[in-house]
């Protein structure tokens, strides 16, 4: 699997061939908070002992460099501070963005546009006008220059957000002499295009420029890999609770059965394995859990196993699940067969955006489903969408709840420490990684003053799939547009069948004769099936805009 590591850059592939054992050492570390406020060593994590997750006490650090741990090792080698504007971000899928016009988002508190300038090149610009703050995702793109002009007085920016245009100087001197200023630019972010992905640095100036040219985004060489599936349509959700609750959903393998029953899981066969820590966590590289035996994916095993036709069983192959700060994180399942990539975005708090594609190796497909597979029609990327929305409906509300029970208690970020109970080693990734978060300060680096949202929903603001979703995806939004038409075209044909129907009745009773008996029960028939039709397309519509998830009735 190497071979599929592109040179030079971190790859998730990269494994070690044996799980290796977690040092029994007990540590203590430092996390770091913002300036000025107080910094506190946490509760540490003692490696797995048998199935017990055990906290120690918190112990006083005296200096950000100190550390009671092996000599010479510290639990985050080489690094003593994460800046979450110092990372690449993947923001969106470029087949939901309009080349044609400003598309808004929001990364890490700040709100963003990005649009495709005159060169055909993507620029993310900060989402305001340096005249009068107005948003520039309320702009349009200027079909002539190429730039992205200010609908409010019409400045216009090229990709660089350099100013090329103020209609308002009354000479061109004076427009030059205002363009020339450093205040007439527009904020611009570094970006670039990989993986059918728009990436973005969150840090603006020619610094963090160079910075950004010196690193690679985290991908998985898989998708480029010609063995493989090409990965062509991402699914993007944005889900009601934060970046953190969402990593530790990611890397939960135990809640399949019982979360997804019936849809990606079967809670009479829950998900049994011993998970351990095979790449030690750090800062800026995060870590690597394998396991085995684990049912991560229904289209990789069942989870009672399978047979081969001469009815011998095959084992369960290794599930790798990888965390790489920020966004990424990766299961590998088999050796290579499955890769499962999830980018979770911070957006904004209490919010965060789900990017996720799954990519097999071609040799495990008939050659018919491969071929069909290459097309991918809307149709069929519609449906997968479903089965992932109704997989994240399955966790939404709980997580939601879990989240501001939590957020309510003193000291949330170290709540789990004292409040969370894991007994089995399955937990061993949500355990690695509620301590890096630890490490952290327990908070994204959203910019100062950011006001977090209410943390009460409705059940319809959690389980809601059109803004959060349809609206944005080209396959979901197309087929809906499709639904909506053949609805339509069914209506109409139950109510021509209807009044057709009714001309004969009443032409009989005119007549005072029997009505024709085939013209009768093929229009009653007709208005049956349409009206039937009608019925199914309605419900079949429900699938894009909302529907309520009990587990109890499942």
């Amino acid at each position: 699997m190497g071979s599929l590591a592109a040179p030079h850059r971190w790859s998730p592939l990269q494994l070690q061939p044996r799980v290796q054992p977690i040092p029994a050492t007990p540590r203590t570390a430092t996390f770091l908070r913002r300036a000025g406020n107080a910094q506190q060593a946490p509760e540490t994590l003692v490696p797995l002992q048998g199935h017990e997750l055990a906290i120690e006490a918190p112990q006083v650090v005296r200096s950000l460099s100190t550390v009671d741990a092996e000599p010479g090792q510290h639990p985050l080698p080489g690094v003593d501070e994460f800046n979450w504007e110092r990372h690449w971000y993947p923001v969106t899928p470029l087949d939901h963005m309009h080349a044609s016009r400003p598309n808004p988002f929001v990364l890490l508190g700040k709100r963003m546009v990005a649009w495709r300038d005159a060169s055909h090149t993507w620029s993310v610009l900060a989402d305001s006008c340096p005249h009068r703050l107005a948003r520039l995702s309320e702009g349009r793109i200027d079909p002539s220059s190429g730039s992205l002009q200010c609908s409010y007085h019409g400045w216009s920016f090229n990709g660089m957000g350099q100013c090329t245009g103020i209609p308002q100087a009354q000479t061109e001197a004076a427009e030059n002499a205002a363009c020339a200023s450093q205040r007439s630019c527009a904020t611009r972010f570094p970006s670039q295009v990989q993986q059918g992905l728009l990436w973005v640095w969150p840090a603006a100036g020619p610094e963090a420029a160079l910075e950004a040219a010196a690193v690679s985004p985290p991908v998985c060489p898989a998708f480029e890999s010609p063995d493989y599936l090409e990965g062509r349509h991402w699914y993007q959700r944005d889900v009601p609770y934060s970046w953190d609750t969402l990593i530790e959903n990611l890397l939960d393998p135990a809640h399949l059965p019982f979360s997804h029953h019936g849809v990606q899981g079967d809670r009479e066969a829950p998900n049994i394995a011993e998970m351990q820590i095979s790449h030690p966590l750090t800062l800026q590289q995060g870590f690597k859990a394998s396991s085995v035996g684990v049912d991560t994916h229904k289209y990789a095993y069942q989870a009672k196993g399978r047979k081969t036709k001469t009815g011998q069983q095959i084992e369960k192959p290794t599930s790798v699940f990888t965390f790489k700060p920020p966004a990424f994180t990766l299961l590998e399942v088999g050796d290579g067969r499955l890769f499962m990539v999830n980018y979770a975005v911070p957006t904004e708090p209490g919010r965060a955006r789900l990017i996720h594609q799954v990519t097999l190796k071609k040799a495990m497909l008939p050659r018919i489903a491969r071929l069909i597979l290459s097309f991918r029609p809307a149709w069929v990327v519609a449906k997968q969408h479903m089965g992932a929305s109704a997989t994240l409906d399955g966790d939404s509300v709980f997580l939601k709840h879990q989240e501001t029970d939590v957020r309510a208690m003193p000291d949330a970020h170290k709540a789990w420490t004292t409040r969370y109970f894991m007994p089995t080693s399955m937990d061993a990734a949500v355990g690695r990684f509620r301590q890096w978060w630890q490490w952290v300060g327990g908070e994204v680096g959203w910019p100062v003053n950011t006001q977090r949202p209410r943390q009460e929903l409705t059940r319809y603001e959690m389980l809601e799939r059109y803004k959060s979703h349809t609206k944005s995806c080209p396959s979901c939004s197309k087929a809906l547009r499709q639904l909506c038409t053949i609805q339509a075209a069914a209506a109409a044909f139950a109510a021509t069948s209807i009044l057709i129907l009714a001309a004969v009745m009443g032409s009989s009773l005119v007549l005072q004769r029997p009505p024709p008996r085939a013209p009768s029960l093929l229009a009653a028939a007709a208005a049956a099936c349409f009206g039937m039709l009608t019925r199914r397309l309605q419900q079949t519509q429900q699938h894009f805009h909302f529907l309520d998830y009990c587990h109890s009735t499942r």
